[in-house]
């Protein structure tokens, strides 16, 4: 399949996996966002680290300050496959905190970036682009994440992983 045929059918599954809306204008090193899902004027899936919900507890830190902050070394969740893509991303972010321990708001602002893999729709995945607001600071920070493929999980550089009772 040629990549003009790959990107009509990206676009075309993440129609049909929801409601595709403006997104908000992307900061100037952010990709073009290809569709969001909102639901409620948010991004979908959202919360916040200071829930009840149920959370991954990561253990490891990474080291490579791109991991996670850019398209070329995105965290690699998976659970396409099984239905469970966007709930092994609430429950990952769930597990973060700002660099002081602060509770996080996260929304998903949409997807992005196609790649090959042999784990997405027609051999092409995208990634999710979610911003995060740390409680009492002003710069969001963004992170992006593949639910097609899976590796070992670390917090990017800048967050710290929740601790407590999941």
């Amino acid at each position: 399949m040629n990549r003009c045929m790959r990107w009509f059918v990206a676009i075309f599954v993440a129609g049909l996996l929801g409601a595709c809306a403006a997104a908000p204008p992307p900061r100037m090193d952010d990709p073009d966002v290809i569709a969001v899902t909102r639901q409620g004027g948010k991004g979908t899936p959202n919360g916040r680290s200071d829930s009840d919900e149920p959370f991954i507890a990561v253990d490891l830190v990474a080291t490579d300050a791109g991991y996670g902050h850019t398209p070329a070394d995105p965290i690699k969740l998976g659970g396409a496959a099984e239905g469970e893509g966007p709930q092994r991303q609430r429950q990952f972010l769930n597990g973060l905190r700002g660099p002081d321990d602060e509770p996080i708001a996260y929304e998903r602002l949409g997807s992005c970036c196609p790649f090959e893999t042999p784990q997405g729709f027609e051999g092409v995945g995208l990634l999710d682009m979610f911003e995060l607001r740390i409680d009492g600071r002003t710069e969001p920070v963004h992170l992006y994440i593949s639910i097609y493929d899976e590796d070992a999980v670390s917090v990017p550089v800048g967050l710290l992983p929740r601790r407590g009772a999941r």
